[in-house]
């Protein structure tokens, strides 16, 4: 547990003062597949927003 805590209090100030962070989005659903979106050509499913991302 001291280890975790050790390495997490020294890559704090590192990924606090970074220069440039990146934009990562995470979709978490239950019951979805892949076809299940516009964007991947689902003809039923209409995704403007996730489609808009993608």
């Amino acid at each position: 547990m001291h280890r975790i805590f050790a390495v997490a209090i020294t890559l704090l100030p590192a990924a606090l003062f970074a220069a440039e962070k990146p934009n990562v989005i995470f979709f978490i659903a239950d019951d979805v597949s892949w076809n299940d979106y516009g964007c991947y050509g689902s003809q039923t499913a209409r995704t403007p927003n996730i489609d808009a991302l993608a």
